[in-house]
């Protein structure tokens, strides 16, 4: 295997080390934002949609800007919210499933920010980004296509 591959397997290994510590028992945020730069010709996305930015099977916006999908750290309580809400998977599944894509040569997981302020920077900074974070740390420099509440996608 490539050197590049490996240093890839080794990457997710790592993500999967640091899902298996997270406690389980985190309460849920009240809310979550799914947020993207203020430009997007994006206004709303379901469910389905977000399942297919952040397993990278969508890859360009309608306007053709590549899609930038961005999640938060995997021991960060909203990001295993996010990926059981969106992603229908738990820390463990979420792990296997970007190992068994890296094995496939498929595209590698979304970028990874360990905070809502790194995730809202990087969006209002970066053409066709996308991220989530929690809804008291939303800021006017980025756009709103969805929420989380109460383990369900609704539109804004």
């Amino acid at each position: 295997m490539p050197r590049r591959t490996w240093s890839g397997v080794f990457g997710i290994m790592a993500m999967l080390g640091c899902l298996l510590s997270h406690p389980s028992g985190a309460e849920e945020p009240a809310e979550l934002v799914v947020i993207v730069h203020p430009s997007s010709p994006v206004r709303a996305l379901s469910a389905n949609d977000l399942r297919a930015v952040f397993t990278r099977v969508l890859r360009d916006w309608p306007d053709r800007t590549p899609v930038t999908a961005i999640n938060l750290a995997p021991s960060v309580p909203e990001r295993v919210v996010f990926d059981r809400v969106v992603l229908g998977m738990d820390p463990d599944d979420v792990a296997q499933f970007w190992i068994d894509q890296m094995i496939r040569g498929d595209s590698p997981p979304p970028r990874q920010l360990s905070s809502a302020a790194a995730i809202v920077d990087l969006v209002s900074r970066t053409p066709g980004a996308i991220g989530y974070i929690p809804d008291s740390k939303l800021k006017p420099r980025v756009k709103v296509v969805a929420r989380i509440r109460r383990s369900q996608v609704v539109m804004p």
